[in-house]
């Protein structure tokens, strides 16, 4: 029987009502706690999950290829998989995720760069940040709030250029 009501999945698989659930983020600190009873029942799976930011390569300034790649190498994945995600994700090199059919575990991917992706900027045809377009970052799911993934990349592309996404 699979259960799709709302409130909490973990209050509920505490009270008996759920066999089993995910942790999320906000519980995960006290599941990891070995002294907490939850932690002897938790099992660490890969999940077959990946999120992106995607670019529309149609319209500015994302029309210029080094454009896109300074604003992946604006984002600090590392930081975000340890410290925003609290260590519950790991950073991707490519779309596919670990265990995937077809993933590549030699796929290199773009690293953590803000020197390389201001470079980059002014490589660009915009030639520098403050001649960047308005940037406008849509949201789905999560009742149109930005999430603190969203914010910490939000708050990287400001501090690597300068820039506000609306």
């Amino acid at each position: 029987t699979f259960t799709l009501s709302g409130g909490s999945s973990m209050t509920r698989y505490e009270n008996g009502e759920l066999d089993s659930t995910s942790v999320s983020i906000i519980d995960i600190d006290r599941v990891l706690d070995p002294t907490n009873p939850l932690n002897k029942e938790l099992k660490v799976v890969p999940q077959f999950s990946i999120s992106y930011i995607g670019l529309n390569t149609k319209k500015p300034p994302f029309d210029d290829v080094k454009v896109r790649q300074a604003f992946n190498m604006a984002i600090d994945k590392k930081t975000l998989a340890e410290v925003v995600l609290k260590k519950m994700s790991q950073p991707a090199k490519g779309i596919l995720p670990p265990g995937f059919p077809g993933y590549n575990a030699n796929l290199k991917g773009l690293d953590y760069d803000p020197k390389k992706a201001l470079d980059l900027i002014k490589a660009s045809k915009y030639g520098d940040p403050t001649k960047l377009p308005e940037i406008t970052l849509y949201i789905s799911g999560g009742g149109g709030t930005a999430g603190p993934v969203i914010t910490a990349i939000v708050e990287m592309f400001k501090q690597a250029f300068g820039v506000e996404v609306a």
